[in-house]
C-alpha cells in the first residue's frame, strides 16, 4: 500500500494538470454524446450520468490536490483506484474493451503508479489488469462457444493485446516513477543546499553585523553593495546601501581609488565630522569580481585596544620580573634572619634587620598579589549555589577570627540561588572585603558591626558586605581602585585593584555604596543567570 509521505515540487502538479487533461476529454466526449444522434453513435444513459459524476469528480480531487494537507501518496492511491472505477465503468457502457476510452485505464494507472512507491504502483496494475479481465469475460468471451485449448485461449488476440498493454504501461510506470524519485532526490539535495546557503548567509550577516570594526564591501566602481550598522551610527543615517561611496565620503573614496590602482596602502587616517577614523583597506576575489573590502574604528578605539595589548603584555613582563625576583627577596630575608640570631648584635642592628624584614615581606606581599593578578585569565567559571558556598567561606573565616562570630549577620534573600563565578576568587574577594573592613573600618571589633546580604536586582544576583565604619573621604574615593593606592602603613595597594581586576574577568562589577551614615561598603554584582 502506498505509504502516507508527501511528494512535493512539479510533479504534484503535473498530476493536477493529467486531472483536468482528463476533465477537458470527458467533457468533450459528454458533449459529443449529447449532439449526436443514438444511431450514430449508440451510447446510453447510464454512460452519460457516469460522465459527468466522473467529470465533477475530476474537478473536485484537482481542487483537493492543491491543498497541503493532501497532498500524500494515501490520497493520490484513493484517487487512482475511484479513476479506474469510473472508467471501467465507462468502458462497460461503451463496449468493454473495444472502447476508445480503455486506454484511460492504462494512463491513469501510470500517472498515478508514479507518484507511488513500488508496491502501491503494482497493485494499481493487478486492479487495471482485473478490470480488463472482467470487461473481456463480459463482451469478448462466450463459453458456450468455446472450442479452444487454454493454450490457444492464451495467445488469442484480445489476451495478447491485453498481456501487451499492460506491459507497456508497467515498463513506461517503473520508469517514469524512477524519474520522479530521482527528481525528488535532486529536489531534496536543492533543498538542502539552499537551506545551507540560507543559513550560510545569515550566519554571514550576523559576522558582518557584530564585527568590533565598520565594514564597507564596494565593487570595482566604487559602489556599496555591503555595511555593518556601525558604519550607520558613525557616519549618521545615510543611505550608504546601493549608493556610491563619491558621494557620501569624498576624502574616504580618495584613499580607495589611490589603493585600487596600487592594490597596496599602509594603514592610515581620515577625517568626518571632526572625529578621526582608522582605515584599512583589502581585496575579497571572487568568481563574480574583485571587490574591496574597507574596515574602519575610531581612533579612540584603536588607542584603546593598543592600550590594552600593551597592558597585557606590560603585564606578563611585570609577572616574569616579579617570579625572578621573589627569590633573591627569599635570600635576603633568610640572610637578615641569620644576622639577627649572631650573638653581640646592637640595638641599633637589630632594628635594622628588623627594617629589612618588614621590607621584605612587604615586597613578598606584592610579588604575591602581582602574580594573583597575571593569573587571572585562568578563569574556570562556573554555576553555583551561593547560600552553601558562603556558609562554607564563613566558616572559615570564623576559625581564623572566632570573636567576630557575633558581629556579622549574613542575610540572603529566597530568591538568590545560583551564580555564575570561579568559586577560589570569589573566595578570596570576600576574604579581602572581610578584611579591609576590619583594618580601615576605624571600629574596635567590639563595636564592629559587618553585614552580608544577597539578594536579587532584576536579573543580576548581588552580594553586598556593609560595615558601620567611618566611611570614606572624596578624595579616597577618587582613588579607591587604582594599583598602589593605599590608606594603610603597611599595605600594597593593590587588594582593591586586583579585586576589582578579578572581579571583571569573571563578567562582574565591584562598587563602593554608602547606604546610610552606619552603613557602607562594596557591592559584588555578578554576570545575569541564564
Amino acid at each position: 500500500m502506498a505509504q502516507d509521505i508527501q511528494p512535493r515540487g512539479i510533479p504534484i502538479q503535473l498530476l493536477g494538470i493529467f486531472r483536468l487533461i482528463m476533465a477537458v476529454i470527458l467533457s468533450s466526449v459528454y458533449i459529443l454524446s449529447a449532439r449526436v444522434s443514438p444511431d450514430a453513435l449508440p451510447i446510453s444513459r447510464y454512460f452519460q450520468i457516469v460522465l459527468l459524476t466522473y467529470l465533477v469528480f475530476l474537478l473536485i480531487s484537482t481542487l483537493i490536490l492543491k491543498r497541503q494537507q493532501f497532498q500524500t501518496t494515501k490520497f493520490i492511491y484513493i484517487f487512482g483506484l475511484l479513476d479506474l472505477g469510473f472508467i471501467s465503468a465507462l468502458c462497460y457502457y461503451t463496449d468493454g474493451l473495444n472502447s476508445p476510452l480503455v486506454i484511460l485505464l492504462l494512463i491513469s494507472f501510470m500517472v498515478h503508479g508514479a507518484f507511488l512507491s513500488r508496491i502501491g504502483a503494482l497493485s494499481l496494475l493487478a486492479v487495471s489488469v482485473l478490470i480488463q479481465l472482467m470487461l473481456w469475460l463480459k463482451f469478448d468471451f462466450n463459453p458456450g462457444e468455446f472450442n479452444y485449448s487454454w493454450h490457444q485461449l492464451m495467445i488469442s488476440q484480445g489476451i495478447l493485446r491485453l498481456i501487451g498493454q499492460n506491459c507497456f504501461a508497467f515498463l513506461a510506470l517503473m520508469l517514469t516513477n524512477s524519474w520522479l524519485h530521482k527528481y525528488e532526490a535532486s529536489q531534496k539535495e536543492v533543498d538542502k543546499k539552499n537551506e545551507e546557503l540560507k543559513k550560510a548567509a545569515i550566519l554571514h550577516e550576523a559576522i558582518i553585523q557584530q564585527s568590533r570594526s565598520g565594514l564597507i564591501v564596494l565593487d570595482p566602481a566604487g559602489r556599496i553593495i555591503l555595511m555593518n550598522n556601525y558604519i550607520k551610527s558613525w557616519f549618521g543615517d545615510l543611505d550608504l546601501q546601493d549608493g556610491y561611496l563619491m558621494d557620501y565620503l569624498p576624502s574616504l573614496t580618495e584613499r580607495f581609488y589611490l589603493w585600487n590602482y596600487l592594490k597596496f596602502m599602509d594603514p592610515s587616517l581620515f577625517e568626518y565630522n571632526n572625529e578621526k577614523y582608522y582605515v584599512e583597506f583589502d581585496e575579497i576575489k571572487q568568481p563574480t569580481g574583485h571587490y574591496a573590502l574597507i574596515q574602519i574604528e575610531p581612533t579612540d578605539i584603536v588607542n584603546m585596544r593598543a592600550q590594552q595589548e600593551k597592558l597585557v603584555a606590560l603585564g606578563r613582563l611585570t609577572a616574569a620580573i616579579a617570579h625572578e625576583i621573589r627569590n633573591p627577596m627569599a635570600s635576603i630575608y633568610q640572610a637578615s634572619q641569620l644576622l639577627g640570631e649572631q650573638e653581640g648584635v646592637t640595638p641599633i642592628e637589630t632594628k635594622l634587620i628588623n627594617m629589612i624584614n618588614n621590607n621584605v615581606q612587604r615586597a613578598n606581599r606584592i610579588i604575591t598579589d602581582v602574580l594573583v593578578l597575571a593569573r587571572k585569565t585562568e578563569l574556570e567559571r562556573k554555576y553555583f549555589k551561593l547560600p552553601p558556598f558562603l556558609d562554607e567561606v564563613m566558616d572559615e573565616f570564623f576559625m581564623e577570627h572566632p570573636n567576630l562570630k557575633d558581629r556579622i549577620d549574613i542575610i540572603i534573600h529566597p530568591e538568590v540561588s545560583r551564580v555564575l563565578f570561579e568559586m577560589s576568587i570569589l573566595r578570596q574577594m570576600i576574604t579581602n572585603l572581610l578584611n579591609n573592613a576590619i583594618i580601615h573600618s576605624g571600629k574596635h571589633e567590639d563595636e564592629l558591626k559587618i553585614v552580608i546580604e544577597a539578594e536579587m536586582k532584576g536579573e543580576n544576583p548581588i552580594l553586598s558586605i556593609y560595615d558601620n565604619g567611618q566611611g570614606l573621604t572624596e578624595n579616597v574615593k577618587q582613588h579607591l581602585f587604582e594599583p598602589f593606592f593605599t590608606t594603610h602603613k603597611n599595605g600594597t595597594g593593590l587588594g582593591l585593584y586586583i579585586t576589582k581586576e578579578l572581579c571583571l574577568s569573571n563578567g562582574g562589577l565591584i562598587q563602593y555604596v554608602e547606604v546610610d551614615e552606619d552603613k557602607h561598603g562594596f557591592r559584588i554584582i555578578f554576570p545575569k543567570n541564564v
